[in-house]
């Protein structure tokens, strides 16, 4: 997941930006995960939700995106899995905030020149779906980054700044660098699994 950026990047606060940026986010994906699969039962910590699930079983990306009714945030949850039938689990959300807070782990970022990228904080990855005693802590999650990926971005972070993981531009790339990011995602979970930290 390498990107050129010139300016250091800073997370978009503005809540119509957010909501554009979202909206765009999600033609992206579904543009090019075509095949649909309605009322799949997607796991998470604490039960399951149905939703409309997009895939494609293109080898550069394989992998299903369903967008999930929340109160408090765009819920986009990721999976795997060869197909979304009926029931699977999440590897990997990535949750946009309707407004500007830490607590929720998804970033949409500007570089000042007209370019978004989405980014990730690192929190919020459980190793199995329900069970939140082997969830990993964030700051293993940005460790194993730094390990097999590569140095985490700073950026402008309100008043701060933070070290989070980029993943990708906001354009017709995004859907591969997803991938990217969701096997990174698995291999991290599946060590965890092994040997908690």
């Amino acid at each position: 997941m390498k990107h050129d950026v010139g300016n250091m990047l800073s997370v978009v606060e503005d809540k119509s930006l957010i909501d554009t940026y979202q909206i765009r986010f999600q033609e992206i994906l579904k543009n090019s995960l075509t095949d649909i699969y309605e009322n799949v039962e997607i796991g998470f910590q604490g039960g399951n939700e149905a939703a409309t699930a997009y895939h494609s079983p293109s080898p550069e990306i394989n992998y299903w995106f369903a967008p999930v009714k929340s109160h408090n945030r765009y819920w986009n949850a990721f999976g795997l899995e060869v197909r979304p039938e009926r029931n699977v689990n999440i590897t990997v959300e990535i949750n946009f905030p309707f407004a500007f807070t830490r607590s929720i782990d998804g970033l949409f970022l500007d570089d000042g020149d007209g370019h978004i990228f989405i980014g990730h904080r690192g929190a919020g990855i459980n190793s199995r779906a329900g069970s939140p005693s082997i969830g990993l802590k964030k700051k293993t999650t940005l460790r194993k980054f730094e390990k097999y990926i590569g140095s985490l971005t700073t950026v402008q972070d309100g008043e701060r700044e933070s070290g989070i993981i980029l993943i990708s531009p906001l354009d017709e790339s995004m859907p591969k660098k997803i991938k990217e990011f969701l096997s990174f995602v698995k291999r991290v979970k599946d060590e965890h699994k092994e040997n908690p930290e």
